[in-house]
């Protein structure tokens, strides 16, 4: 309940919780009015936010399809970190087999998110990117088809290194475990397909 109310409070004020929201939400809305997004050095117009262009293109798409304004730049960060929540009760219960125990482990991460909340809502990369982190994990647990697994994983770790270029250390677990049957051939076409989506 505190988390649902922390998720309500921040979509309904008319501000940011740093620094860092206005300038995303500025560049997302600039991007549909056809201004690039990253500048030369020497231009007045250059920005420090060290994302990629997912983070943009994402939140562009949903100020296009509504309006532009400082709810609907939130809307993306609050849908992840909600699609999140329901991810990890699907992850516990795949491990766990009990629709009860992984209610109570998802509570107890809600818990844990309370003390910390805006990371998992805000509109920065971070709740885009637990979303593709999460979806691998779900991926490799309950998919029985090695191709659609390793489809999923490819696919999400493209959009995470394209949103922080670092995610390529955090999917090197999923790598090893997705590819390590696979011959090289094959790896080298699922890799193809991650660096065409980051592409």
């Amino acid at each position: 309940a505190s988390f649902f109310l922390f998720v309500y409070r921040y979509l309904n004020n008319i501000g940011y919780v740093n620094h860092l929201g206005p300038q995303i939400a500025a560049l997302s809305s600039s991007f549909n009015n056809g201004s690039e997004l990253y500048h030369d050095l020497e231009s007045f117009k250059r920005h420090s936010l060290l994302y990629g262009p997912y983070l943009y293109i994402f939140n562009s798409i949903l100020m296009y399809l509504l309006f532009p304004s400082i709810f609907t730049s939130k809307i993306l960060g609050v849908f992840c970190g909600l699609l999140n929540i329901f991810i990890s009760y699907l992850i516990s219960r795949s491990i766990t087999k009990s629709n009860y125990i992984a209610v109570i482990i998802t509570t107890l991460l809600l818990s844990l998110c309370c003390f910390s909340p805006i990371q998992f809502i805000w509109n920065n990369s971070d709740p885009i990117l637990m979303i593709c982190i999460n979806a691998s994990l779900l991926a490799l647990i309950m998919e029985k088809n090695e191709i659609t697994k390793n489809l999923m994983i490819c696919l999400f770790s493209g959009i995470a290194i394209n949103l922080k270029i670092h995610s390529v250390l955090l999917f090197m677990p999923f790598y090893f475990l997705a590819f390590r049957s696979q011959n090289i051939i094959s790896i080298v076409k699922y890799f193809s397909i991650t660096i065409f989506i980051i592409a």
